[in-house]
């Protein structure tokens, strides 16, 4: 399966912030800040088994990255399209481009939401789009239909690590999108030169997340314990590990 980052002239994107448990969305710990990230523009050559063995990585001047899949198109969310989303359902279409499958508004509104998540969305209204804090909307090419969010809980930390977070609609689940949105969150991650780790969290279980992470090259680190999450498995990938992930 092939995997490549091009550019968007059309969309814009935007705002994804926050914490999510890997295959599930969870908005805490709410990071909305702006940063001058260089996005570039990769071409990903990856096997089925999701590991990259080969980037090349051209900049872009100030243009939005898309990021194509063999089924799949992550496009940048914006502050205003997730709003319409969450507040005006009914223009989320016209603002974002592309309808909403059932159950993406949950995805926002959901009680595991931020409270703190919402007031910093509405303040970045206008805020041009920033993939490490917005995150990406998941469209399904065929159906032309955003099936799922895709994202960092925000941008990389001083020792180079991001956390990625995606959530795929109850319909869609079961075909791979997950995989393919995981994947193309660890080539956006390892094609800056800020990102040598990258890590994720799921619950403590044997589940289609654990499979999707270790399908995708992650590691099992351990137990931890979050703060808001309580008991979870971390699992991590680092730049150049090409090799599957272990496991409890």
């Amino acid at each position: 399966m092939d995997l490549h980052l091009c550019h968007d002239a059309a969309h814009g994107g935007g705002v994804w912030t926050g914490r999510a448990t890997a295959g599930c969305c969870v908005f805490r710990s709410v990071v909305v800040e702006r940063t001058n990230v260089a996005v570039g523009c990769c071409l990903i050559a990856r096997d089925a088994g999701c590991s990259l063995s080969a980037i090349r990585e051209k900049r872009l001047n100030g243009a939005h990255t898309v990021i194509e899949t063999a089924h799949l198109t992550l496009r940048p969310y914006s502050p205003d399209q997730l709003l319409a989303l969450i507040e005006q359902p009914e223009r989320f279409e016209a603002v974002a481009g592309f309808p909403a499958a059932d159950g993406l508004r949950q995805f926002m509104v959901s009680d595991d939401v931020s409270l703190d998540w919402l007031p910093g969305l509405r303040a970045s209204r206008g805020r041009p789009p920033d993939p490490w804090v917005d995150g990406f909307a998941v469209v399904h090419r065929d159906g032309g239909v955003i099936i799922g969010n895709a994202g960092f809980k925000g941008p990389p930390d001083q020792g180079g690590m991001v956390e990625i977070a995606y959530g795929i609609v109850p319909a869609f689940e079961g075909r791979g999108f997950a995989t393919e949105a995981a994947t193309a969150l660890v080539a956006f991650a390892f094609a800056s030169e800020r990102v040598r780790l990258v890590r994720a969290h799921t619950l403590p279980a044997y589940n289609a997340s654990t499979r999707v992470l270790a399908k995708c090259g992650f590691h099992f680190v351990g137990d931890v314990v979050d703060p808001d999450d309580g008991p979870v498995w971390r699992w991590e990938r680092r730049a150049q590990s090409l090799d599957h992930g272990g496991t409890p």
